[in-house]
């Protein structure tokens, strides 16, 4: 198992927009990372505004041997090959075609999971904004300007919840849910993770009603909760 010894970003460039075939390319760029064999990820879209065209790879990825799946709006990608040399380069564009409707819709791709070569899988990697302009359309992955945990929704709860938090920098991020004891019951979350807005599905199906806390630790920002689990 090879370490590439940091953590490979993978950042958006400026999209393009081709109004009269209603496509616009997302073009991904991968930075602070030399050589990748192999990577899994996840993205996910609204298929009400979108439909998936495909995939322009990067001319260093084009011998890799990829599945690519697209179900309901969740495409999955797993892809391996020889060594190649992407710092600071292009990785892909990913190409979609907007559905009538979407002038007034908000818009976005959410990259859920990603993994490089033999590493530790990333989760919630980024959120991508796509915004209608007179012009055609912008595109940036959000980076808040501070650390900050809200509060889980629905809540109370029955059996799942959404935990959102952001993310001004690249950090260890650990997320747990703690019962009333102070006992910790669940980790969400233990790993590195891109700058961002990041969204965390919580299934407390094996769990009693009850009050729990959940806590956020990133870098020197720590953050505690409450949330009421209601059977």
């Amino acid at each position: 198992m090879e370490n590439p010894g940091k953590i490979a970003k993978l950042s958006v460039e400026e999209l393009s927009f081709d109004q009269s075939s209603q496509i616009v390319s997302i073009p991904f760029t991968v930075n602070e990372v030399s050589t990748i064999y192999g990577f899994e990820t996840q993205l996910t879209y609204d298929v009400n505004l979108m439909e998936f065209k495909g995939i322009d790879w990067a001319d260093n990825l084009q011998g890799y041997v990829k599945t690519v799946n697209n179900i309901n709006g969740s495409i999955q990608i797993a892809a391996a090959g020889a060594k190649a040399n992407l710092e600071n380069g292009s990785f892909g564009t990913f190409n979609f075609e907007l559905k009538q409707g979407w002038e007034d819709a908000e818009l976005s791709v959410s990259v859920d999971r990603l993994r490089w070569n033999e590493g530790e899988e990333m989760k919630s990697v980024a959120n991508i904004e796509i915004s209608p302009v007179t012009t055609g359309l912008v595109s940036e992955i959000s980076i808040p300007k501070e650390f900050a945990l809200e509060q889980n929704f629905p809540n109370p709860f029955n059996p799942s919840t959404t935990l959102r938090f952001a993310l001004p920098s690249s950090s260890q991020v650990r997320l747990t849910v703690l019962n009333t004891l102070g006992q910790t019951v669940a980790t969400l979350v233990n790993q590195p993770m891109n700058a961002g807005n990041h969204v965390v599905q919580f299934n407390a199906s094996n769990l009693s009603s009850g009050m729990y806390f959940y806590r956020i630790d990133a870098g020197n920002y720590t953050k505690t909760m409450k949330m009421m689990l209601v059977k």
